[in-house]
This record gives C-alpha cells, sequence and structure tokens, in this order.
C-alpha cells in the first residue's frame, strides 16, 4: 500500500470590499477639523464648483459627517488646499469662495440633474 497527504485548501472566494470606515467625527466635533485627517472625504460630493483657466473651486459636502469644506485646485500644478471643515446638515445655502490673484472667486450651487 502507498501513503497518502492530506492537507486542508480554503475555498477561494471574491474578495468583498470594506465598507467605509464610520466617521471619527460628526456635525459640531468636526468643526475646525481638516478633512484630509478624518473619514468624511470617503463619501464627500462636489455640490458647486467653478473652474477657470488657472484654478479650480469646489465646495465639498460629507452626508456622514454633515460637513462642507472649499477644495482649491491649481490646474498647471494640481497643487490642492482644503479650508476647515463647517457644521452644514444642509449644503445648498453655503458656496465655496477663494482669493485668486486678488479677486474673489465662489462657487454657486450646482443645478439638479
Amino acid at each position: 500500500m502507498g501513503s497518502a497527504a492530506w492537507a486542508a485548501v480554503p475555498h477561494l472566494r471574491e474578495a468583498t470590499p470594506a465598507a467605509p470606515a464610520p466617521p471619527a467625527c460628526r456635525g459640531a466635533s468636526c468643526q475646525g477639523d481638516d478633512p484630509a485627517r478624518t473619514s468624511c472625504r470617503t463619501d464627500a460630493r462636489t455640490q458647486s464648483a467653478l473652474k477657470t483657466a488657472s484654478y479650480a473651486v469646489k465646495l465639498r459636502f460629507s452626508p456622514s459627517c454633515d460637513t462642507i469644506w472649499s477644495e482649491v485646485r491649481n490646474s498647471s500644478t494640481g497643487a490642492r488646499t482644503e479650508s476647515p471643515m463647517l457644521v452644514a446638515p444642509d449644503p445648498r445655502q453655503a458656496e465655496a469662495c477663494a482669493e485668486v490673484n486678488h479677486k474673489m472667486l465662489c462657487t454657486g450651487d450646482v443645478p439638479p440633474g
């Protein structure tokens, strides 16, 4: 008789995507925080935006954190700057502004659709 060897082999399954991390803050506890240091960026969407030849200004909104912040990107260098977060459960009344070349650039609301 011959000898036999047995081994346990796990069944391979497709990887399931990880659930987004719960926000580290929400509402007032996020006030003044850097969005890059929180999980609020995970579900953030652009609520309104303005683009020029040199810069893009965006109003970002995180529903899970109830916060807004501005994001300014230099089109030629790709450099991005974000403001601290502000509490805003409803961002429709907000806009993002940035001073660029001594001019104030502000976003308007993105039309629905």
